[in-house]
């Protein structure tokens, strides 16, 4: 815990010895940097899809996204029920 209160007051004696400009220029980078790691969490976070199979009939699509529902695996319909999405990690 001494190191955090240590590490603390650095910065603050640190954060205090900046004029107003060089403050801004670090907001901003500090900004930034939260802003890029909230992109890459999201992105990371995203389910990524590939197709199963495309050039369906969507008469023929539909046992297929009964059958993927009976196996509870996520899927999409794209290109107007012609293709089908799954996850690439199935």
């Amino acid at each position: 815990m001494d190191f955090v209160r240590k590490t603390l007051a650095r910065v603050r004696v640190s954060w205090q010895a900046l004029d107003a400009g060089q403050r801004l220029v670090m907001g901003g980078l500090v900004a930034a940097v939260a802003l890029a790691v909230l992109i890459a969490a999201f992105f990371m976070g995203r389910t990524q899809y590939t197709i199963l199979v495309s050039g369906l009939e969507p008469t023929e699509a539909a046992p297929i996204v009964d059958r993927l529902r009976d196996l509870d695996v996520s899927h999409q319909l794209v290109r107007g029920g012609t293709t089908i999405l799954v996850p690439e990690s199935k």
